[in-house]
């Protein structure tokens, strides 16, 4: 989500598409920096670890309980990528004539959600 965010902000201030065809004067660590600092801040968003302080605020397992819950996340995250990597890598062949199915698909599940999230459903 972070990606995409950052790589199409460009697309918002020049009016063009998200990417440079000619990337040899790009600025590598330049668009890194950009990138880790956008994701960095984008992490403030979510408040989990604000509530984590404040549930042990005064106790003495304090920091192992930002430990294990910081290390939760990064398990959870890199497992959860290397497995969606893996399928994506096992079954692309099988789904590469039904892309554009798919995308009808999950613009399908997306309305349907905003519908329910209007109405109230969910």
């Amino acid at each position: 989500m972070a990606l995409a965010t950052w790589q199409t902000r460009s697309a918002f201030q020049a009016g063009g598409h998200h990417h440079d065809h000619h990337a040899s004067n790009l600025d590598t660590k330049a668009g890194l920096g950009a990138l880790a600092v956008f994701a960095f801040t984008l992490g403030f968003v979510h408040e989990e670890e604000f509530q984590i302080i404040a549930m042990c605020a005064g106790s003495g397992s304090c920091l192992s309980l930002m430990l294990i819950y910081a290390t939760a996340v990064i398990v959870a995250l890199v497992v959860l990528t290397l497995l969606l990597i893996q399928g994506l890598s096992h079954l692309s062949h099988r789904i590469e004539h039904a892309q554009h199915a798919l995308t009808l698909v999950s613009a399908s599940i997306l309305a349907l959600m905003g519908l329910g999230f209007l109405i109230g459903f969910f």
